[in-house]
């Protein structure tokens, strides 16, 4: 989208980032706010819910271990533009905050088992191919031949399921 509408450099990286987050907010309340009819109780299951948030938590922040997260969000000038990422996690899986995003809402439906969560969450996972495919785009015509061979050899979401 900034190459369409000609904005170039990290203010628009800080920009998508703000709205992203305001965005996430405002679902967040409507959520909040809405009748939510609980679809399952629970019970033993809701550890599992609690270590799926945990799992996806630290899945998100071991993420930006070769990434800066102020860059990520837009406050810091890209020093790593050029330099394609694969180690760490990335060396596993090709998109780990997508994995650790999906984690964390596997777990939250799991710990509130509401109508509301489930079609938050069946969103959000609709969106995630959609979201790869632009970002890959992004990444093969900034990195070619090493992202295309990165691809071939790291999934993209799970180790080893695709």
């Amino acid at each position: 989208m900034a190459n369409h509408i000609g904005w170039k450099g990290s203010g628009y990286r800080f920009v998508y980032s703000l709205i992203s987050v305001v965005g996430l907010i405002a679902v967040g309340t409507l959520i909040r706010e809405m009748p939510q009819k609980r679809l399952f109780d629970p019970g033993i299951f809701i550890y599992s819910g609690y270590f799926l948030i945990g799992l996806g938590t630290v899945i998100v922040l071991f993420s930006f271990r070769y990434l800066s997260g102020l860059e990520f969000i837009g406050l810091k000038k890209m020093t790593t533009e050029n330099r394609l990422v694969t180690r760490g996690l990335h060396s596993r899986v090709r998109h780990p905050i997508y994995t650790g995003t999906i984690a964390i809402l596997l777990g939250y439906f799991i710990y509130q088992p509401t109508d509301t969560i489930l079609v938050s969450a069946v969103v959000i996972l609709v969106y995630l191919p959609i979201g790869i495919y632009f970002e890959e785009r992004k990444l093969i015509e900034k990195f070619g031949d090493d992202y295309l061979s990165y691809k071939k050899k790291v999934s993209s979401i799970f180790p080893g399921l695709w």
